[in-house]
């Protein structure tokens, strides 16, 4: 295989099991708002992460890669992880998280 391929599959690996992170973490973020319509607009961005993740796996596969699962365990605690603390922590945590998780 060659180098700029296996960057490829790596770079998409970890974007996969990001993309699980993020999702999670929205979807503990729209739980803890009160507002109707920042709800729903949460929840758009919860299933566009679900999507990007879907399509991601569809890439791997057509590159004959999957994802790692020690990254997707990891990545899957850390979603929780922020999602549990939305709950708590309000507007400033979610964000905060929201912007290292798309990082």
């Amino acid at each position: 295989m060659n180098k700029t391929k296996l960057s490829l599959i790596k770079l998409l690996q970890r974007a996969h099991a990001g993309e699980r992170a993020a999702a999670l973490a929205y979807g503990g973020h729209w739980k803890s708002l009160k507002n109707p319509q920042e709800i729903a607009d949460i929840r758009k961005v919860e299933a566009d992460e679900w999507l990007h993740r879907a399509r991601i796996a569809e890439i791997l596969a057509d590159l004959e890669a999957r994802p790692v699962l020690w990254r997707e365990i990891l990545f899957c605690c850390i979603g929780w992880a922020v999602a549990f603390i939305c709950q708590f922590c309000g507007r400033f945590c979610s964000t905060y998280f929201a912007g290292i998780l798309e990082n």
